[in-house]
């Protein structure tokens, strides 16, 4: 099987979680804090209701490729995780800068424009973050990035929710 998504050419879900047990591994061993992010369409049924899934599939490509850039140039691993949601792990930065490289992704995909005709469209994303150090289960810090994805789903979309007790508790 692939480990990479035809659409969007992006590492598929299977694809990511195999490189990232390598990261985790290897920022546990180098002492490295380890941050993973959630990110999703916000309101995608809405787009492929209201425009069609062709131009549903423009909005993932045009997503991706935005998270695909910011990724290669920051050397992180970047990854359609399930239909409209993407996961990136990132290796050696602080919580700062997780939020900060956070809010930037958010910023350029809102910016980014999809058109195809008649139909033009700015996307925004919601964003789930949690930092682990020393952790190497990638699916417990999958579920607290997902959780903080949905605090920010719930405080109204296009935002960045880190996971703390603070942030997830609302």
């Amino acid at each position: 099987m692939s480990g990479t998504d035809h659409l969007t050419g992006l590492l598929n879900r299977r694809g990511f979680d195999e490189a990232a047990e390598s990261a985790l591994t290897a920022a546990r061993d180098a002492k490295l804090p380890t941050t993973v992010l959630m990110c999703d369409i916000d309101r995608f049924k809405a787009i492929n209701d209201q425009f069609g899934h062709e131009f549903g599939d423009k909005v993932l490509i045009a997503i991706a490729e935005v998270l695909r850039s910011f990724a290669e140039r920051k050397r992180m691993l970047v990854a359609r995780h399930g239909g409209e949601e993407f996961a990136i792990l990132m290796s050696g930065v602080s919580k700062e800068r997780a939020v900060q490289y956070a809010e930037d992704l958010r910023q350029s995909c809102a910016a980014q424009s999809v058109a195809t005709g008649e139909v033009s469209a700015n996307v925004t994303i919601s964003i789930g973050l949690a930092e682990c150090r020393g952790e190497t289960d990638l699916a417990k810090v999958m579920r607290l990035a997902d959780q903080a994805l949905y605090a920010a789903k719930h405080r109204g979309r296009n935002r960045v929710v880190r996971a703390d007790a603070d942030s997830i508790a609302a």
